[in-house]
């Protein structure tokens, strides 16, 4: 309640999250374009008030608010959005990366292939990326 950065700062967090969910909850399956560059920018502004708290943490000899990867994915809905609302899939938003490079990994550990196991899941993520890249 006060004008310290801190304060100023959650509230400017608070209110993007608020219009993010906002956004996402009154949106159709398939988003308008303008709801998405809107979704966009609100990512955007949860961003740029996330990073001042960090700055501010370590000023004072902590070391919160460090980047999560839910904050990062975050920063990724609107990509997202802009094939399929997020509020429809979020059941699948658990698994992440991890759980796909460490599915990979196992999988390529069986066969032949464990010898070069590395390599072989290392191909796979940049073709699934280069892949992602192409089709968008």
């Amino acid at each position: 309640t006060t004008n310290s950065a801190f304060d100023v700062n959650i509230r400017g967090l608070l209110a993007c999250l608020d219009d993010f969910y906002t956004i996402i909850y009154s949106e159709p399956m398939f988003m308008s374009d303008s709801a998405v560059e809107a979704l966009r920018q609100r990512c955007l502004d949860v961003g740029f008030c996330h990073m001042p708290f960090r700055e501010l943490s370590r000023r004072r000899g902590g070391c919160a608010f460090a980047i999560k990867p839910k904050a990062h994915n975050l920063q990724h809905m609107p990509f997202f959005a802009a094939h399929i609302n997020p509020r429809f899939v979020q059941c699948y938003a658990e698994e992440g990366m991890m759980g796909t490079v460490l599915k990979t990994w196992k999988r390529s550990m069986s066969g032949r292939f464990r010898r070069s196991v590395q390599e072989s899941v290392l191909v796979k993520l940049l073709t699934a990326l280069l892949l992602r890249c192409e089709l968008d």
